[in-house]
């Protein structure tokens, strides 16, 4: 059985996250964390530093990859067109 990582509360109501804990959650200094209610538990968890990261896999694509010239290509013909339509 693995031990648990466990951690002293202080009297300010802090504690200190040990480091394999730490390490494997890649936080550091100034990391965020969520508090999340699970029945008569609280589960904590890192926060993305860029909100959009949670959006991470949400949507997939299963079409061609393209490079960022074609991306960049196809944006601009498709500005072009919407210029010369008047939208």
């Amino acid at each position: 059985m693995i031990p648990m990582a466990s951690a002293k509360l202080t009297s300010k109501g802090q504690i200190t996250i040990p480091k394999p804990v730490r390490e494997k959650l890649g936080l550091r200094t100034g990391s965020l964390v969520a508090f999340d209610p699970f029945e008569e538990y609280y589960l904590f968890k890192p926060l993305n530093e860029d909100p959009l990261d949670e959006l991470e896999g949400f949507f997939t694509y299963t079409g061609q990859a393209h490079s960022i010239e074609e991306m960049n290509e196809a944006i601009i013909k498709k500005a072009a067109e919407s210029f010369w339509k008047g939208g």
